[in-house]
């Protein structure tokens, strides 16, 4: 009988060996396959050189970014700062050496933390592998997630864990709240920010931000920017060279936050700052005294669709908005929560 056992327990342990080694390879062939689009960012001090006092270039602040497509490397605003040209370290995948490249920033947006660069030898480009780009809008807590980096300058690092919890809010370092970001337990460190936070099959759902931390190290809260807000503002900068946003003076809550509260379609409108185009327009924002006696949150108003296009997360709002010049009008398809429960349109320029 005791034979029995051990035979049927050192089955089982084959059988979770077997899995092990097969979910270590599947992990190994993630990390060859986008480690060469994983970039190390050093931004450039220029000083004298002491013995011939000439100036000469010195890296100092550093961090990471990836390729996104066509040669254009993306990486947080606050990596690159008030940075005109930096200094761009990838390990050619074929080779297995690091090359070093200057590339000039082609514009950022401060409020999101997202900045595109671009090579300054245009030739060079195509021997930087892009990496895939997934979809933020399905992600489930409890998903698996792998995050590439350069913490303290270790390039190429990879750490892994899951997504812990969505729909985060943090404040940029412009000040301003970045809504829907996505939360993980994956180790994330000084000079990680700008890598990218993929999933099990190596597509980026996200750009690793900032950790949550008294002593500044990681402390198991780290937060990374949708892919599909940045899908937006990364275009939009590609495009027109410079990044203009039009402003509504709208401050929204979509995705997981709106369904906690009980929206299943639609984003929230939360805040309408006084003399904007929204508040012309009519729109209401939650209530100053939003709480009801029973503690829920009274809302106000929901937009539904932009343009004819349907809204649920306020990616979906800035596709929209960041498609059109200051001056132009948006016709928001609206559903009023206070008063008359009624939907209308309601034109906003």
């Amino acid at each position: 009988f005791n034979n029995r056992i051990h035979k049927i327990i050192r089955n089982e342990y084959k059988l979770f060996s077997k899995s092990i080694q097969s979910q270590e390879q599947e992990l190994f062939q993630l990390y060859e396959s986008v480690r060469g689009s994983v970039i190390y960012i050093s931004t450039i001090t220029q000083t004298y050189n002491p013995f011939s006092l000439n100036l000469m270039d010195i890296p100092s602040l550093s961090g990471s970014g990836f390729v996104w497509e066509d040669g254009y490397i993306v990486t947080n605003n606050h990596v690159v700062s008030n940075q005109k040209d930096v200094l761009v370290t990838f390990v050619n995948p074929t080779s297995n050496l690091r090359e070093s490249f200057k590339a000039v920033v082609i514009g950022g947006d401060k409020d999101k933390d997202i900045a595109v660069l671009q090579l300054s030898d245009k030739s060079k480009a195509n021997s930087i592998p892009s990496i895939s780009l997934g979809n933020s809008s399905y992600l489930k807590v409890g998903q698996f997630v792998i995050a590439i980096g350069n913490p303290f300058g270790l390039d190429q690092t990879l750490t892994s864990g899951i997504i812990s919890g969505l729909g985060r809010q943090i404040k940029s370092p412009s000040g301003t709240i970045i809504f829907d970001m996505i939360q993980t337990d994956a180790a994330i460190n000084p000079g990680n920010s700008g890598g990218p936070l993929l999933d099990s099959s190596g597509r980026v759902i996200g750009m690793n931000t900032a950790i949550y931390s008294p002593s500044g190290a990681f402390s198991g809260v780290g937060f990374a920017i949708p892919i599909d807000i940045m899908k937006v503002v990364v275009h939009s900068i590609i495009q027109k060279g410079s990044f203009t946003k039009p402003k509504t003076g709208l401050q929204l809550i979509g995705g997981t936050q709106a369904k906690l509260l009980g929206i299943e379609n639609g984003v929230i409108v939360f805040n309408v700052a006084s003399g904007s185009a929204a508040e012309i327009a009519g729109l209401r924002p939650v209530p100053r005294n939003a709480f009801s006696l029973n503690n829920n949150l009274q809302l106000a108003d929901v937009i539904l669709k932009a343009n004819g296009k349907v809204v649920d997360s306020e990616a979906d709002f800035l596709s929209v908005l960041y498609s059109k010049r200051p001056g132009d009008i948006i016709e928001l398809d609206v559903k009023r929560l206070i008063g008359q429960n009624n939907e209308k349109q309601i034109k906003i320029s």
